[in-house]
């Protein structure tokens, strides 16, 4: 009898086993619900493809750019972290032809084998550095070159590292900033996209659709600036800091800048001297200053002819004042549009 008790009660103990083994089994059922796809992870190296890159990729992506808001890129610095996180991207958009001074050094430390490099400058005709007077040289490149897309392992070749074309103030044979004129943002665009497809070809259509969207307001950013230029009975602007040779090349404008390529160059007293002498002869009613940066030099300049001081934005960074108010490329390159138009002396 007790034995018989005892295997009544093992028999019940397997049961309440078997009964909490199969409540378990049906909480760990798959769900039958499709998962969310994982997100690209995209590093840019400057705000304006960080825009495009967002535009682009819309849901599919998620992008972080290396400069924060208010950063000046010029000056930046990737840091450890910085490196360590962008070793785990799927895509890497960078600017080249000697802005990213640090570019050698983070292709060297990170692994690109499985990652699709996007160089900007690599897919539109650059011209060459300004000269004294900040005009930018000839173009180089072909133009309307089909886009090409540096990548590694199963999405292209080994990684390109960045030529060492640059002093040590970052400056090279090639001006940077291509981002400002709309046809060339439009092509480097198209390479962003490209990129996106060939990591993620089951996101193409949405892919094609966002960029078609960004290249049609880029045309039409590109119409209104063709537009106001037209009218402009003065084609120079005195800028601070000669970041402004695409735009100028695009729309027929002669930039004369105080300061070179990058925020900290200063012109010697001969230069300066020129520089003067060349404004007053302009008879320049404006100055162009940039943002994210403070330049003394030009501040001078402005003293010694009168003239007034404007803001044109170089689209480097955004602020985080302009974060904080929802700017973006489109509203500060429009902002920069109605500069132009005062110092041009087109009417409202």
């Amino acid at each position: 009898m007790g034995r018989a008790l005892r295997g009544l009660k093992g028999w019940a103990a397997c049961l309440v086993l078997m009964l909490v083994l199969a409540g378990c089994g049906q909480g760990t059922v798959p769900s039958t619900e499709p998962e969310a796809p994982k997100k690209l992870s995209v590093y840019t190296s400057l705000y304006p493809y960080q825009f495009f890159a967002e535009q682009i990729g819309g849901g599919r992506v998620e992008v972080h750019n290396l400069v924060p808001p208010g950063a000046e890129p010029h000056e930046f610095e990737p840091t450890p972290k910085d490196v360590v996180k962008l070793d785990e991207a799927d895509v890497f958009v960078y600017n080249g032809a000697g802005f990213e001074r640090w570019i050698d050094q983070v292709l060297k430390a990170i692994d690109t084998s499985d990652m699709v490099i996007v160089k900007a400058t690599e897919h539109v005709n650059l011209l060459s550095s300004p000269g004294e007077d900040g005009h930018s040289g000839k173009p180089h490149g072909a133009a309307g070159e089909r886009p090409n897309v540096d990548g590694a392992g199963a999405h292209g070749n080994k990684a390109k590292a960045e030529p060492g074309h640059t002093d040590e103030r970052g400056n090279g044979p090639y001006d940077p900033h291509v981002w400002l004129d709309p046809v060339r943002a439009k092509d480097i665009a198209r390479a962003i996209r490209d990129a996106f497809v060939r990591v993620d070809p089951e996101g193409k259509a949405t892919y094609d659709e966002n960029y078609r969207k960004l290249a049609e307001e880029l045309d039409r950013l590109h119409a209104e600036y063709e537009a106001a230029v037209k009218q402009a009975p003065r084609k120079e602007i005195i800028v601070s800091h000669s970041a402004f040779g695409y735009l100028a090349d695009r729309y027929g404008l002669k930039q004369i800048a105080i300061s070179g390529l990058s925020p900290s160059d200063e012109p010697s007293q001969k230069e300066l001297q020129e520089i003067l002498a060349l404004a007053k002869a302009h008879h320049a009613k404006y100055i162009l200053f940039e943002t994210l940066v403070s330049n003394k030099v030009a501040e001078v300049v402005r003293g010694e002819i009168g003239a007034e001081a404007l803001t044109l934005n170089p689209l480097e960074g955004l602020s985080k004042e302009d974060v904080a108010k929802g700017k973006d490329y489109f509203t500060v390159m429009r902002e920069n549009l109605a500069v132009l138009k005062k110092a041009l002396g087109v009417e409202a």
